[in-house]
C-alpha cells in the first residue's frame, strides 16, 4: 500500500494508539530531516546528524556500544510538489522565525500554531530558529505558544 500527500501534508491521528508494524522492516525517508517528538523530547536525523533533546532526564540503556566508521543508505526517490507550486496553486503560506531578546534564533524551541479554522501544526524550531512553513486553502489569522505553553496543548 502505497500513501501520498500531493498537495498537503498528511496526519495519522489516534486519540490513544498509533501503532506500525511490518513483518520485515520500516522506512521513514525524509528529504530535509526525520523528527521524533513527544512529552518535550525529540530525536532529530538530518544530513548524517543525530540530535537527541529533552526537557528532563536523559537516559540511556545499552549493553553495548560499538564504534565504527560512516555509513549511509540511500533514500527512495520521492516527488513532493515545491513551495512555489503550493503558492501557484492558491495556497497561503506563512512562516515563523522564533528570536530571542538579542535578535538571535532560538533552536529547538517547541512550537505550536493554531489557525482560526481550527488547523494546528506543531514542531521544534531548527537551527535558524525556524518553524515549519504553514500552508492553507484560506487566509486565517495564526496564533503561535513557545516552549511549555506549546508542549501543553501538544
Amino acid at each position: 500500500m502505497e500513501v501520498q500527500a500531493q498537495n498537503a501534508s498528511l496526519r495519522l491521528f489516534a486519540e490513544k494508539k498509533l501503532t506500525l508494524s511490518s513483518a520485515s522492516d520500516i522506512s521513514f525517508a525524509g528529504k530535509k530531516r526525520i523528527t521524533l517528538i513527544d512529552g518535550g523530547s525529540y530525536l532529530r536525523l538530518e544530513a548524517g546528524k543525530v540530535e537527541y533533546g529533552t526537557t528532563a532526564t536523559y537516559i540511556r540503556k545499552v549493553k553495548r556500544t560499538m564504534f565504527a566508521g560512516a555509513n549511509s543508505t540511500p533514500t527512495p526517490s520521492i516527488s513532493i510538489p515545491l513551495v512555489d507550486d503550493l503558492i501557484r496553486n492558491g495556497f497561503f503560506d506563512e512562516q515563523f522565525r522564533i528570536l530571542d531578546d538579542s535578535g538571535e534564533p532560538m533552536a529547538n524551541v517547541p512550537y505550536f500554531i493554531s489557525s482560526e479554522n481550527g488547523e494546528t501544526f506543531k514542531g521544534v524550531t531548527d537551527n535558524q530558529g525556524l518553524c515549519k512553513r504553514v500552508f492553507s486553502k484560506e487566509s486565517a489569522k495564526l496564533t503561535v505558544w513557545l516552549g511549555v505553553l506549546a508542549l501543553e496543548r501538544w
